[in-house]
């Protein structure tokens, strides 16, 4: 005799979910066979988000191992209206599939998903990358190389692939040291003046979207924010960027440490941050 026993949670009883969410219900199904013998297990999420941020497409089917609570799940997002599931029927298939050293928790994934505009896949990859299932050869010992078609990915926009992916480029305009005053002390650092290019990697420079940046390298440091390790992090910043208007003619570089010591002010203010470590300035 097989027995049924089945619930739903309605997650918009959260008062903290109902300003994300437009519909977010959970269902769980538990199958028990004699002596409340448990057969199997399986979930299933849907949501409808008020904000599509990055959720225009999203699919997954994975396959973990038998120590999993659910060995198969994946989910498909479309738009912002989303679908989760799982579930631990086929156990036994499961490790066949993915075990790899016969550690119960040591696998091999299996899975594929979009996640647009790129498809990923792993087929038999174990976390580690290494072959420790791989059969022994016998004679002379040869080098072993991993099997890359394992895991990768590829795009599935045509823009892309013609085109190529969307990437930075940096050009550097001029440079100059000098030193950013602030009230502890003051600070050496090198600062470029540089032009930051975005747009797809085959289009050429003039063709993109560009503005101007300043990268700025503190070689030992300036302390802008709080330090909660307990010292073993630090409180300083050794490199960052500010976004530069576009620089005068009569003097960018006294422009350019306004803006960097402006930058360093309002990360302290962020971050609550009061007094600098006792570190030799």
């Amino acid at each position: 005799m097989i027995r049924l026993h089945y619930h739903k949670r309605n997650e918009l009883d959260e008062p903290r979910n109902r300003g994300h969410y437009f519909h977010y219900m959970r269902r769980f199904w538990h199958w028990y066979g004699e002596n409340e013998r448990n057969l199997g297990e399986a979930h299933l999420e849907t949501v409808a988000k008020k904000k599509l941020g990055g959720d225009i497409l999203s699919a997954r089917f994975h396959i973990g191992n038998s120590g999993s609570e659910t060995p198969f799940d994946g989910h498909l997002i479309i738009f912002g209206i989303g679908f989760y599931w799982g579930f631990s029927f086929f156990r036994k298939f499961a490790n066949w599939a993915t075990c790899c050293s016969g550690y119960l928790y040591d696998s091999r994934d299996w899975s594929l998903r979009i996640s647009w505009p790129r498809l990923y896949w792993e087929f038999a990859n174990h976390s580690d990358m290494c072959n420790k299932d791989r059969p022994k050869r016998r004679g002379p010992k040869r080098k072993r190389r991993h099997r890359t078609w394992r895991r990768g990915s590829i795009s599935l926009s045509l823009a892309e692939l013609i085109w190529g992916p969307k990437r930075y480029t940096y050009e550097t305009i001029d440079s100059f040291a000098t030193t950013i005053k602030m009230p502890e002390g003051e600070y050496a650092v090198v600062i470029d003046l540089q032009k930051q290019y975005f747009g797809r990697n085959k289009v050429p420079l003039h063709k993109q979207e560009w503005k101007w940046c300043l990268d700025v390298d503190a070689p030992k440091g300036i302390p802008t924010h709080v330090d909660h390790s307990g010292g073993w992090k630090g409180d300083r910043t050794y490199g960052f960027g500010v976004d530069f208007a576009y620089p005068s003619s009569f003097g960018w570089q006294l422009d350019a440490e306004m803006a960097v010591a402006s930058w360093v002010l309002k990360e302290r203010a962020r971050t609550g941050f009061r007094k600098p470590d006792p570190i030799e300035v």
